[in-house]
């Protein structure tokens, strides 16, 4: 009976009660947090939201609501204009659709900001496995 919402512009999780319809701020555990971000998404799958990309991000993060940790699963790739054309991972994106599944989620769309041209808009649908912590493309 909770809605959770991270606003990373400000690095904060805030919850909200469905049943008393009030707002409260989760303070998670010390240690790594994902860095601010925009346009990303978020979904629950199995007790821990998980956040992918952002605007000019890749990375892939957990935050389980039972410890209250953050958890980077999948790291940005130390060379993104590679990773961009590495059909393995999704890349940088934003503003996309996000779906869980009961063992993963999935991402479709998106665009990417091109320096100097306009920007890139995907028609992809990509799978992020819990299991395997991996990203594959999922072809029609």
């Amino acid at each position: 009976m909770n809605n959770y919402i991270f606003n990373a512009h400000f690095d904060e999780l805030w919850r909200f009660d469905l049943r008393n319809y009030q707002w409260r701020k989760v303070e998670p555990r010390a240690g790594p947090r994902p860095p601010k971000r925009a346009l990303h998404a978020a979904v629950e799958v199995q007790g821990s939201m998980y956040v992918y990309a952002g605007l000019g991000l890749a990375d892939t993060w957990r935050y389980d609501f039972l410890t209250k940790e953050w958890t980077e699963l999948v790291p940005e790739p130390k060379d993104l204009a590679q990773a961009d054309h590495d059909r393995s991972h999704p890349g940088r994106r934003h503003a996309f659709a996000a779906a869980p599944m009961p063992d993963g989620f999935f991402v479709f769309g998106g665009n990417r900001h091109v320096k100097g041209g306009k920007p890139l808009n995907f028609e992809d649908l990509w799978k992020y496995s819990i299991a395997t912590n991996s990203w594959a493309e999922v072809r029609p």
